[in-house]
């Protein structure tokens, strides 16, 4: 019982930390769990899944895909990650690992195909940093 007593006291002196802490190139994305901290460069960053409670963090390891499940919501995520953008309800990419489009409605990234919903598809389009002139295919 005293054991736990003093993980309950420590447990509310530590602050809630913020979803994601920016220094430098290098992120700490945070979950909801104590436990749930991934720390990365910017530029090993690809992608976010929405997964209900949870958030899929893909990312580079070395050049390999690797992912990290958080117990956040991809909302909190978007607010602390402003150079992701949203690509469907479920996705956000980071554009600097865009291939080309793969057809109308999925992108290729580094490693991994990221659907694409006609919600956010025109707001793309318009994008420099996903023409698909520039890949060479012409989405409809």
């Amino acid at each position: 019982p005293m054991i736990l007593l003093g993980r309950y006291l420590i447990a509310r002196k530590i602050e809630k930390a913020k979803p994601l802490e920016l220094t430098s190139t290098k992120l700490s994305l945070v979950g909801d769990n104590k436990l749930d901290i991934l720390k990365l460069e910017q530029t090993d960053l690809v992608a976010f899944e929405a997964a209900n409670n949870y958030v899929i963090v893909h990312y580079l390891l070395e050049g390999t895909l690797q992912k990290k499940m958080l117990r956040t919501s991809l909302r909190k995520l978007s607010d602390a990650v402003p150079e992701m953008i949203q690509t469907h309800r479920s996705y956000m990419v980071n554009s600097h690992h865009f291939i080309q489009w793969l057809d109308g409605n999925t992108l290729a990234m580094t490693q991994i195909s990221v659907p694409v919903s006609q919600k956010y598809k025109s707001e793309l389009l318009i994008s420099d940093k996903f023409s698909p002139k520039a890949a060479g295919f012409t989405p409809k």
